[in-house]
């Protein structure tokens, strides 16, 4: 089937474009899943941090728990 240089030529430029529009979505696919990643890892940076902060308070209250005690016992 012969078909005419200008259609031809058509169905490439509707190639390129579909092309194009295809690596764009799937572009914009990727960023949308890299971004649910990143605020997934940030929820768990924010747990761990409140963890940490928790911790460390529990370990200064331990801490002057314990001076409070040894002041006591030298008393």
């Amino acid at each position: 089937m012969f078909i005419p240089r200008p259609l031809w030529m058509t169905d490439w430029l509707i190639a390129g474009y579909v092309a194009d529009r295809y690596a764009d979505e799937v572009s914009a696919a990727q960023a949308r899943e890299d971004a649910r990643l990143a605020r997934e890892d940030a929820e768990r940076a924010q747990a761990a941090a409140a963890q940490a902060r928790e911790d460390a308070e529990i370990a200064e209250a331990n801490a002057a728990r314990a001076e409070a005690e040894a002041r006591r016992c030298q008393s």
